[in-house]
C-alpha cells in the first residue's frame, strides 16, 4: 500500500475542509507527506488535527525481518524516513494525538504471513510502555508531550468530559506504576516493572 494512497486523500480532504470551513481529523497518519500537508494546513490556520499510532511511531519497514502476520496492519509500517517524520511531527505539535488502533486477532488469524493475515495489532496494553521506551527514555520526546498526546489533546479536540482532578469532576485516571526508592518515588513504565 503505497504512501500516495494516504497522503493523496489527506491533501484532498484538507482542501475540502478549508474550502467549506470544516474541521478535519486524520486518523492513523503514517506518511511523511501527510505530516507535511497537516503542518502546512495548521500554519494557514485551518482546523486540522491528526493522530499517530504507537506502532507507526516506533517501527519502520526495516523492522520487518520475516513474513509474519504480526507486521500486517493498515496503514502499513513505512520507511525509517516516514517514522522519523512522525516523531518530528509529535515534537513540533503537528501530531495532536496518539491512538492505540487496538485491533487484536487470534494467533490463527495472524499466522498466514503478510499477504494472508488479518490487518491489526494489539495496542491498548502496550501503547504507553512502547512509547515511553522509544520516545521518552531515548530523549526524543518529553514525557509531558506524550501525556498530552495520549490524554489531554484527545479530550480537547473531541470535547470529551473530565481531564481534571477536581471535586465533582470525573476521576478518569491511569496509574502507570511507581517504584519506591529511599530518596523518592520514581515513575516507571509498566514494561520495566514486568521485567523486574
Amino acid at each position: 500500500i503505497v504512501s500516495e494512497c494516504e497522503y493523496g486523500q489527506v491533501v484532498r480532504d484538507i482542501a475540502l475542509a478549508e474550502k467549506y470551513g470544516a474541521r478535519y481529523h486524520v486518523c492513523h497518519i503514517s506518511a511523511k507527506e501527510s505530516i507535511e500537508a497537516v503542518r502546512n494546513a495548521k500554519a494557514k490556520g485551518s482546523f486540522v488535527t491528526c493522530e499517530v499510532t504507537p506502532h507507526h511511531i516506533a517501527l519502520c519497514d526495516m523492522d520487518i525481518t520475516e513474513d509474519h502476520g504480526r507486521f500486517k496492519m493498515n496503514p502499513p509500517i513505512r520507511s525509517a524516513e516516514d517514522r522519523d517524520a512522525l516523531v518530528a511531527g509529535l515534537v513540533d505539535g503537528t501530531i495532536d494525538c496518539i491512538a492505540t488502533d487496538h485491533a487484536p486477532h487470534s494467533a490463527e488469524e495472524k499466522s498466514k504471513g503478510l499477504s494472508g493475515s488479518m490487518n491489526g495489532i494489539v495496542g491498548l496494553e502496550t501503547a504507553f510502555p512502547i512509547l515511553y521506551t522509544n520516545l521518552v527514555e531515548s530523549g526524543l520526546v518529553p514525557v509531558e508531550t506524550l501525556i498530552r498526546a495520549m490524554s489531554i489533546n484527545p479530550r480537547k479536540i473531541f470535547g470529551l468530559p473530565g481531564g481534571s482532578l477536581e471535586v465533582g469532576e470525573i476521576a478518569d485516571i491511569t496509574v502507570l506504576g511507581l517504584v519506591f526508592s529511599a530518596s523518592a518515588l520514581i515513575a516507571t513504565p509498566i514494561a520495566r516493572l514486568c521485567s523486574a
